[in-house]
């Protein structure tokens, strides 16, 4: 099939603000670092965009500028479970896997925490 992509790499991080960067795991970046730029954009699942810089700290490949930013916006906290998956056009998607999203629906939530409670 012609214009198709692979599946998209993902790797996982525990985000940690105290670091002021986060690590990509060195299998990945052996696998598939050569590839990506050392500017990158980090997307949330709301399209909210960020530029970062991939900045080389000691031995490891770490997100720099931009990173605490971006962060701070998503809300993030200490602990949070960070999927990222790369798009092969310097874009990564970033969504926390350690969290029940609620959707809404004309103003009455539809799903999340509360959810059982409100049926059982």
């Amino acid at each position: 099939m012609t214009g198709s992509h692979p599946p998209s790499p993902t790797f996982t991080v525990t985000y940690c603000p105290e670091a002021h960067r986060d690590v990509l795991p060195e299998t990945w970046i052996s696998l598939f670092g050569i590839i990506i730029p050392i500017v990158c954009r980090l997307a949330l699942p709301n399209q909210a965009q960020w530029f970062v810089d991939l900045v080389l700290h000691e031995t490891k490949w770490c997100i720099g500028r931009g990173w605490s930013w971006f962060a701070k916006y998503a809300g993030f906290k200490c602990g949070d479970e960070l999927e990222f998956a790369y798009q092969f056009d310097g874009t990564f998607l970033v969504k926390r896997l350690n969290i029940c999203t609620p959707f809404t629906f004309v103003g009455y939530e539809v799903a999340g925490p509360d959810l059982m409670t409100d049926f059982g």
